[in-house]
């Protein structure tokens, strides 16, 4: 099948579209696209003749990606139809269940946070009358060889599931981190904000510390 046919027949999807058809036309195309590929991968451009048909061949190659992405949109068209009233339905009704899930979560981990502030106090109150008994202790006994009492640490809960009326809720304790000072995070735990930086270079901006700023060429194709 030649590429005028290919590109004929890819022009006429919607028109009169089978799955079974428009699945044959594209093998036919991916031969067409393999052998185009091929010469690509062989051509090299040395001087104003090679750049010419190099830029002939990108030019087809757009031209032809565009061609079968509207061929792949008009057949997808009426299922996206059908899938777009779907979710229409369905989004809104999952959007308010999420909600609902996500707002009483929220209020139950702030609870348990609370329980938890208050745990953790009462630990370090406990831990300063055991020591405050210890320093007690020690100065009675004097110069006697006998240690103070060990006070043991109080474990961390694990992790357990607590039943409400048939519902369960699985609680833990995790370490979560807080930013407080971005300044002192390391470099590692930085991303670069790529598009922030190209907008800022495209808008005329030559020094950002950290980058050098060079001259590239690029180039676009018209189809």
């Amino acid at each position: 099948m030649q590429e005028q046919e290919i590109t004929s027949a890819i022009k006429s999807v919607g028109k009169s579209f089978s799955a079974t058809g428009f699945i044959g036309l594209m093998t036919n195309f991916e031969v067409l696209v393999d052998d185009m590929k091929e010469k690509a991968s062989k051509h090299r451009v040395g001087g104003d003749e090679s750049e010419a048909k190099s830029v002939a061949m990108a030019t087809e190659a757009k031209k032809l990606n565009k061609l079968i992405d509207g061929a792949r949109m008009k057949a997808k068209r009426p299922y996206l139809d059908f899938c777009n009233q779907l979710d229409s339905l369905v989004r809104p009704v999952q959007k308010v269940l999420t909600e609902i899930e996500k707002g009483e979560k929220k209020k139950c981990v702030a609870y348990r946070n609370e329980v938890l502030r208050k745990q953790r106090a009462r630990e370090l109150e406990l831990r300063a009358i055991a020591d405050k008994a210890a320093e007690k202790e020690k100065k009675q006994l004097g110069n006697l060889n006998i240690g103070a009492p060990i006070v043991k640490p109080v474990k961390q809960a694990a992790g357990k599931v607590e039943t409400f009326a048939g519902s369960s809720a699985s609680y833990r304790t995790v370490m979560a981190p807080k930013l407080v000072d971005i300044s002192k995070v390391p470099a590692e735990y930085l991303l670069v904000d790529w598009q922030k930086v190209k907008a800022a270079v495209k808008g005329g901006i030559t020094q950002i510390p950290g980058f050098d700023i060079v001259e590239e060429v690029d180039a676009q194709f018209r189809s």
